[in-house]
């Protein structure tokens, strides 16, 4: 081996659907978190980190390109024709880029992996055709209710829907390339596991390409007037393409489960999900400790950077290893205080309707929590036996929290609550001391602040502050924006905004989304000191911090090409012709 180069390694790891009030160090009550409770010590911990967009497609673009979510036209296009992304910025700083993702957002389908040398994208199928319609919904609906004209939808439709079947071609070259790399690291994955003929899906697609150009209106109406789900349209014409020996299994299966479930719903709902949606830590965790063995046993001629994302705690919650996860299940629950006896597999049957039910499924999204910070703790481990440690910078964060039934809802759709907004976000920098920081952070600190412990200058165009530099302790507020997921149409959509301070927080809406069912459309006022879990709504118009809110808010839909002049005095008056400063 030669010797390691001046420069740091970078380890980033982030967590989908992460909420900071269910960690450790963060001061939970559960030992959700013990790996990265021990990390903690020795890294900066922001106490205070925000993401300005509760939903992964947003969070991504802060986290990736230190850039806010409405700015650039919106997020439909993720980091393309945005400011250099973070990998992009270290491999032109001369470092090897290595990433791993189980999330479409983050995809060479969304401008995010120009820049890195080896990307691995674990995502299924089916979810481009959901991309498709999460970035067409709205604009659909906008036409299919007469307030815009054919031609104005078809002139954002078309490109999106021609993307999708170029996005399915080249997905199935990707996957037949690495198929048996997959399949040796990825078992049970559904990536694998559902074993489609690659070649009859590109046909499906190319049926559907054909008859989409044929007429372009047509199709539409036919196959996306009502948003499908994502098993739906083009995915539900591919379901039947598959290697033989899968069908036969399925059906044996299905048919088999059909007398297994009158006997036991949780024995059948494991036979039903031995391949899981995502891929789950543990097997990240082996690749992610066995790229870090091969980097520390070759010639480093260059400094790495590494990245991979985990999705255990997403909906639906699923904690262990492998195939035999519902094994595991019990022992994280057991080890956190629960009943070992919860049925991990009710998440795929059922939401949740009664308080028992919610609180079940909050016992396993713990459970969840705690099979990945194992998995963390591995690879960590992993970093200190391969000789790594003393020159890697370490980042561990969330990209969003999530909701289970604090306040109505379930997941992670738009309300910026602290459960939704408030996200794990710590740095174990070589040679700092570890610290506890109340500065008020957002996700796009995140790559100036790994930018910076490298000892790089920021990407031109970035809007964070490096969580080192002095000046974001005069910070005075975090201004989060979004819509109700769908897509950016910025003129016609209600928009979702949210001011956090060191005391209150503010959520303000322009109307409920048609896609929202819970909240109202007035604003809501939290005094966070009293208040942590925002129960009390202390909003009143004449409140003394309103109309200072609400002219930062102004300001920032004044930065906003597409948000007219006359729209904001409609929504605010005289009485915010003074709105300036800052709205980071």
């Amino acid at each position: 081996m030669t010797e390691q180069t001046d420069k740091p390694n970078i380890l980033f790891l982030s967590v989908d659907s992460f909420r900071a009030d269910r960690l450790g160090l963060y001061g939970y009550e559960r030992p959700t978190s013990p790996n990265m409770d021990a990390f903690a010590k020795d890294a900066i911990v922001c106490e205070n980190a925000y993401t300005l967009g509760p939903f992964t497609q947003l969070a991504c673009i802060q986290l990736f390109t230190s850039s806010r979510p409405l700015s650039y036209g919106g997020y439909d296009q993720g980091a393309a024709n945005r400011p250099d992304t973070l990998f992009k910025h270290f491999h032109d700083a001369g470092y090897r880029t290595w990433g791993l993702s189980t999330i479409h957002w983050v995809s060479p389908y969304y401008g995010y992996t120009d820049g890195l040398d080896t990307e691995l994208s674990v995502f299924h199928l089916n979810t481009l055709v959901g991309m498709a319609v999460m970035n067409t919904r709205d604009t659909i609906r906008l036409y299919v209710n007469g307030e815009i004209k054919e031609d104005r939808m078809l002139a954002t439709v078309v490109p999106v829907i021609r993307k999708l079947f170029d996005n399915v071609d080249h997905y199935c070259d990707m996957l037949a390339s690495r198929h048996d790399e997959y399949a040796r690291d990825f078992p049970y994955a559904k990536i694998v596991g559902d074993a489609y003929d690659l070649t009859k899906v590109k046909k499906v697609a190319g049926r559907h390409r054909i008859e989409f150009e044929a007429n372009h209106a047509a199709y539409i109406d036919k196959n996306l007037a009502s948003p499908p789900e994502a098993h739906g349209w083009l995915a539900y014409d591919w379901r039947l393409c598959r290697r033989p020996m899968k069908l036969i299994r399925e059906a044996w299966l299905r048919l088999s489960n059909k007398v297994v479930r009158k006997f036991s719903d949780r024995l059948a709902g494991e036979r039903e999900n031995k391949y899981r949606y995502s891929v789950d830590a543990h097997a990240i965790a082996d690749r992610v400790s066995n790229e870090l063995t091969s980097l520390a046993n070759t010639t480093k001629d260059k400094p790495f950077f590494l990245w991979a994302h985990f999705k255990d705690n997403h909906q639906p919650y699923v904690s262990g290893h492998g195939g035999q996860w519902f094994k595991d299940t019990p022992r994280y629950l057991s080890d956190l205080g629960y009943s070992s006896d919860i049925d991990p597999t009710i998440v795929f049957r059922k939401k949740p309707k009664t308080d028992a039910d919610y609180a079940e499924v909050s016992a396993l999204y713990d459970a969840s929590i705690r099979s990945v910070d194992e998995a963390i703790g591995n690879i960590l481990a992993s970093l200190s036996e391969n000789g790594l440690a003393d020159n890697t910078i370490v980042c561990i964060c969330g990209d969003h929290g999530e909701e289970i039934n604090d306040h109505g809802d379930y997941g992670h759709l738009c309300l910026q609550y602290e459960h939704n907004a408030r996200i794990p976000l710590m740095f174990r920098i070589p040679g700092q001391p570890g610290r506890r920081s109340q500065d008020l952070v957002t996700s796009m600190d995140l790559s100036p602040t790994l930018s910076a412990a490298a000892g790089l200058a920021p990407a031109q165009g970035w809007e964070g502050v490096s969580v080192t530099d002095e000046s974001i302790s005069a910070r005075p507020h975090v201004l989060m924006e979004n819509f109700c997921r769908g897509n950016c149409e910025i003129e016609h959509r209600p928009i979702y905004m949210a001011i956090r301070t060191p005391q209150y927080k503010y959520l303000w809406r322009e109307g409920v989304d048609l896609y929202h069912k819970v909240g109202k459309p007035e604003p809501s006022l939290f005094d966070l000191q009293v208040d942590p879990f925002e129960r009390n709504d202390i909003y009143r118009p004449d409140h003394p911090e309103i109309l200072k809110m609400n002219r930062i808010i102004a300001q920032r839909l004044k930065e906003i090409d597409e948000v007219s002049d006359a729209r904001i005095e409609g929504l605010f008056g005289d009485s915010l012709n003074a709105a300036e400063g800052n709205v980071r």
